[in-house]
């Protein structure tokens, strides 16, 4: 009977090769792991990359001068290249999306490595009153909604320039009485006194509700809910 002999570092060499073939084949694949802000997301205060809208990421300096173009690969929506380091990407689902970068030079290609990115969809947006958002439906005081100068949306405050994806052009104030449905319109998204004092005249308890008419600068397309005020 013939036994085989293996030395600690041969048996740690094949349980390596036999458990891990697909971790070296993701690093064949993909390169290594690129270390912490090789890539970084310039529109998100929390590191994060939202779904269905423009991303914007940054490669530091240091890879970039490195090459002539940097190639991205990506395994959850698309890159477009913006300007020098600068990449924008528009993933099209949440969850996580991996980013490889490859770089040419003088026509060879290396395989740089690769970045892991969490994605998150964009918040449903909330009514604000003077610039304070609410929860909707809910229920306020009356005295809130006549003390309120005017209506903004809220997406979060994570995401860069939010605050101006969508403007306010008018709105629809209305409710139910003696079965009918009362529409009022106000211009703009500042309350006019006509609208405060239709307000007034709601009775206690007696939903509202508000339809936004919004203009946006293409940077998102999102319908807007219609939201409810009991007010009392």
């Amino acid at each position: 009977m013939t036994f085989l002999v293996f030395s600690r570092y041969q048996f740690l060499l094949a349980f390596f090769l036999v458990i891990s073939p697909s971790v070296l084949l993701s690093q064949y694949r993909y390169g290594n792991h690129l270390p912490i802000n090789s890539v970084t997301a310039l529109n998100s205060k929390k590191g994060v990359l939202y779904s269905g809208i423009d991303n914007y990421i940054k490669v530091k300096k240091e890879i970039v001068e490195k090459f002539d173009t940097i190639i991205f690969q990506s395994t959850n929506g698309k890159v477009f290249s913006d300007s020098g380091d600068v990449f924008v990407i528009i993933p099209s689902r949440p969850g996580k999306v991996r980013l490889s970068l490859t770089g040419m030079k003088r026509n060879d290609s290396i395989n740089i490595g690769y970045t892991v990115f969490v994605i998150e969809n964009v918040p449903e947006p909330r009514l604000m009153l003077n610039n304070i958002p609410i929860p909707t439906p809910c229920s306020i005081p009356k005295n809130v909604m006549l003390n309120c100068d005017s209506l903004g949306i809220y997406f979060n405050d994570d995401i860069a320039g939010s605050d101006k994806w969508m403007v306010i052009s008018k709105f629809v104030l209305g409710y139910n009485y003696g079965g009918y449905y009362i529409a009022h319109v106000n211009p703009s998204h500042i309350l006019t006194e006509e609208t405060k004092q239709i307000i007034n005249k709601v009775s206690p308890d007696r939903e509202i509700s508000i339809l936004l008419t919004t203009q946006s600068g293409g940077t998102i397309f999102k319908k807007l809910p219609i939201y409810r005020i009991t007010v009392y």
